[in-house]
């Protein structure tokens, strides 16, 4: 005869009910097909639109500063201007990744 490894239960032992299986976590299909077709063609509009805008920045701006000022030697310094602004961005944003 073998011994059993689980020690019998104490006599004044309350037995206790086991436990509800916990449900299993939602699947990432779990979206209407119709809201993730919406958000996904509103995402890609807003990306072209901004692609678009960022692009026009700089020619638009370039005629504007020549408008305004009168003298063509200030048409790249929207170019330059949106460079520095981009240059100095990073630089925060990688002390920020840092940090």
């Amino acid at each position: 005869m073998t011994a059993d490894p689980t020690p019998p239960p104490p006599a004044d032992a309350v037995p206790v009910a086991p436990l509800p299986p916990t449900p299993a976590p939602p699947s990432p299909t779990a979206a209407p097909t119709g809201l993730r077709r919406r958000t996904v063609g509103l995402l890609a509009l807003a990306q072209v639109l901004s692609g678009v805008a960022a692009g026009s920045i700089v020619s638009v701006g370039s005629l504007l500063a020549v408008e305004l000022s009168g003298s063509d030697a200030w048409a790249g310094s929207v170019t330059t201007a949106a460079t520095l602004g981009a240059a100095l961005s990073a630089l925060w944003l990688a002390r920020l990744a840092l940090a």
